[in-house]
């Protein structure tokens, strides 16, 4: 009996031992550790070179020391070679932790027939910035009168004359025209930003309106500021003094593209907006017809892909294998639920649309061209976009249309070129504000970030154009993108074209 107990007890004790060893599983673990978010930083800072009179203020080493000084260089008069001048000075901040902010001008003795510039370098630290200059604070004081100046001086001692005998002219110093950037000289193409007397406010240097894009971060832009106080100014502007502030502004122009200097950065008010990226569960691979509220009734080489893409793992491919000239079968974004357009003919007045596009090729698609406007729905046509592939990448163009009426007559259909964009991906962007009357809509286009175009719209050609009298020459509300293959079919770009994602629309008010 005891053997058998002994063996029992053996027998539990191997179960157990087996049992215990069953708990032990494969396994693995993984941890990344010590993530981080780190906030950017948008620094600006300034220097400044001075002329006067034909001399340069310019950098010496001082004898007895390795500290720079600034002096005049040159044979004028005045200022005097060697004396100290303030209106150039290193790189810095202004104020703040300067004891004494730096000053772009202070003379005190200027008389009819001299002038000046300066040369204002901007330095974006770490990341790309919109940049604003403004002038503030401007006294314009009489002091006192000389008796030559009070014979002439009807004003008394109420109002100084020199803020308006003095010219001021400011450029984008950027080089452009051959010239070489910073140089002082306004070359070639360099745009005036502002010329006449100097007055208070703000003066778009670089923003969503200069066509330039932002400035970038790490790099130098230029101002070119020039002055002169006129020969032919008489005794009346004797001992006056004109007196203000210069400041610049920075702002990130990440995630804010469509910001204006001088103007209130306020929150749009949306009526109706639409956004996909073609992603599933929505989409699936194949015809776009009828997925996510997306139309294509006809024919065309339009479908969802998945290889290639543009962004995540889905994206619209279009082609000109199949093309008509039809409109209102061919491939739409879904309508917005509250269009825009003028009074009367929708409750908003402002339209944005973006979209990703790229090529399904590296290589040239001979004859490849597909057109993107927005619209009503049905092919109503109000702005254009066409994209053509050629050999050195794809060539964008602008149309708009002028017409000054009255009804019957031909509109005017106005190419722009905006140039050739690589075959990778690239963003583009329709904004569009719509003005009660004729020949007033405001249309931007919008290339990587950069405002490239600024036209107007094809109202004009709804309400004059014969083309539109079986409709009654009237206009349509915008609410959607046609994205149209038109012109001569290339059956060779079957499964091939252009490939489009990101695509958002909205309309309101700003």
């Amino acid at each position: 009996m005891k053997k058998i107990i002994y063996s029992f007890s053996a027998i539990a004790v191997v179960a157990a031992v087996v049992i215990a060893s069953t708990g032990a599983f494969f396994s693995d673990s993984e941890t990344s550790t010590g993530n981080v978010f780190t906030a950017g930083a948008i620094d600006l800072q300034i220097d400044s070179q001075q002329h006067y009179n034909g001399n340069v203020c310019s950098p010496v080493t001082p004898t007895g020391g390795p500290a720079v000084d600034y002096v005049w260089v040159g044979n004028a008069p005045y200022p005097v070679p060697g004396t100290s001048c303030t209106g150039t000075w290193p790189l810095q901040n202004l104020g703040g932790g300067n004891v004494v902010s730096p000053k772009f001008f202070n003379f005190g003795d200027i008389k009819p027939g001299d002038s000046g510039e300066n040369t204002i370098s901007l330095h974006v630290i770490n990341n790309d910035a919109w940049l604003c200059a403004s002038v503030a604070n401007l006294t314009n004081d009489d002091n006192t009168q000389t008796e030559p100046e009070a014979l002439v001086d009807t004003n008394g001692l109420t109002t100084g004359e020199l803020q308006q005998a003095m010219v001021w002219k400011v450029w984008r110093d950027d080089g452009a025209g051959n010239g070489v950037a910073g140089d002082n000289i306004q070359n070639g193409s360099e745009v005036t930003l502002t010329s006449g007397h100097p007055t208070n406010g703000t003066l778009a240097v670089y923003d969503s309106t200069t066509g330039t894009g932002p400035l970038a971060g790490a790099t130098t832009g230029y101002l070119g500021v020039s002055w002169s106080l006129p020969g032919s100014v008489g005794n009346e502007a004797q001992t006056d003094s004109m007196t203000g502030d210069i400041g610049f502004t920075v702002i990130q122009s990440r995630n804010n593209m469509d910001y204006r200097c001088g103007q209130s950065q306020v929150e749009p008010t949306v009526a109706a907006s639409y956004e996909t990226g073609f992603e599933p569960s929505t989409f699936s691979i194949g015809n776009i017809n009828g997925q996510g509220g997306w139309m294509k009734t006809g024919l065309y080489d339009a479908e969802v892909v998945n290889n290639p893409v543009i962004n995540d793992s889905q994206s619209l491919r279009i082609s000109n294998a199949v093309t008509s000239g039809a409109f209102g079968d061919q491939t739409f974004a879904p309508l917005l639920s509250s269009g825009a357009g003028e009074t009367g003919i929708a409750s908003n007045k402002h339209f944005e649309a973006q979209f990703n596009i790229a090529s399904v090729l590296s290589s040239l698609q001979s004859g490849l061209a597909i057109s993107v406007s927005p619209d009503n729905g049905n092919g109503a046509r109000m702005s254009y976009l066409s994209f053509a592939d050629e050999a050195g990448g794809i060539r964008v163009t602008f149309y708009d249309v002028t017409d000054a009426g009255p009804t019957s007559t031909v509109a005017s259909f106005n190419p722009t070129d905006l140039g050739l964009i690589s075959r990778s991906s690239h963003t583009i962007k329709f904004v569009m504000d719509f003005v009660d009357g004729q020949a007033n809509d405001v249309v931007k286009i919008y290339i990587d970030n950069v405002l490239v175009k600024t036209g107007t719209s094809w109202e004009d050609y709804y309400r004059f154009d014969p083309e539109q009298a079986g409709g009654g020459n009237v206009l349509s509300p915008v609410n959607t993108l046609i994205f149209r293959a038109g012109g001569s079919a290339v059956p060779a770009n079957s499964g091939k074209g252009f490939l489009f994602d990101k695509v958002s629309l909205w309309s309101g008010s700003l």
